[in-house]
């Protein structure tokens, strides 16, 4: 089931969605593609927990940083791991299965 967020309910449809991705704990992290200019696309999460999409009016990069930073008044996705994290990195997962190879834990 797809349901929307009470506030948000009607005013997307799925077609208009581009994910670009996922959580550990299975949410999909979405563009709303409805502005034909792709820096004005809001975020959309399909939280697992909650079964419900919710729409989040600011780009990815903001989007994310405010996650890092705990800056949503309540966590958007159904995994807080990502939450307060001091000093948050991105590592590829190619790169990740790498240093593991190597015997070596790449978030140390």
């Amino acid at each position: 089931m797809n349901r929307w967020a009470p506030a948000d309910r009607g005013r997307y449809r799925l077609e208009d969605l581009l994910i670009w991705g996922e959580t550990g704990a299975a949410d999909t992290l979405c563009w709303i593609t409805t502005d034909p200019d792709p820096d004005r696309w809001p975020v959309a999460v399909y939280s697992r927990g909650d079964l419900e999409w919710s729409v989040y009016p600011c780009g990815m990069a903001e989007f994310l940083l405010k996650l890092l930073r705990d800056e949503w008044p309540q966590c958007p996705i159904s995994d807080s791991s990502l939450q307060g994290i001091p000093d948050p990195r991105f590592l590829h997962n190619k790169d990740a299965a790498a240093s593991w190879e190597l015997g070596n834990n790449p978030w140390e």
